[in-house]
């Protein structure tokens, strides 16, 4: 059988189940004639300049950390970056709002559901978000 709840399929396997985003992410377009072209580099978690500050791109910024950290539940390979980008929602760059879309185009290039299966001797995981500041040490952790 399968299950969606908001964006999310919950499908049972021969081996166990799997949980994955692919119709979710399929869904959303990116328009990559508007980017600038280049990569992701590490200057991306730094503080944005003041006068690169632009206050008209929040509302693209916030719809787009909603998506990528609504993936990232599935996906925590982005859960560091995701984390150090949502630091600037307010406060954010071209080079910032560029670097969401980037990771979102990411996403949809890596997309594989996260798989379950049965052991016969199990053992409890605890996993820990990585949505914390590196410079600091502080931010949004949580234990599922």
């Amino acid at each position: 059988g399968k299950m969606i709840y908001i964006g999310m399929t919950l499908s049972r396997t021969k081996e166990g189940y799997e949980i994955g985003q692919k119709e979710y992410l399929d869904a959303i377009n990116v328009d990559e004639g508007k980017l600038k072209g280049g990569r992701l580099n590490g200057s991306l978690i730094d503080p944005p300049e003041e006068e690169e500050i632009r206050k008209d791109y929040v509302p693209l910024m916030q719809k787009c950390m909603g998506v990528v950290g609504w993936v990232a539940c599935t996906i925590p390979s982005i859960s560091f970056l995701f984390g150090e980008l949502s630091r600037w929602s307010l406060k954010l760059s071209a080079e910032k709002v560029e670097g969401t879309v980037r990771l979102l185009m990411h996403v949809k290039s890596i997309e594989a559901p996260l798989r379950f299966t049965a052991y016969e001797n199990p053992k409890l995981c605890i996993f820990y978000d990585g949505s914390y500041t590196l410079h600091k040490y502080e931010g949004r952790v949580r234990m599922e």
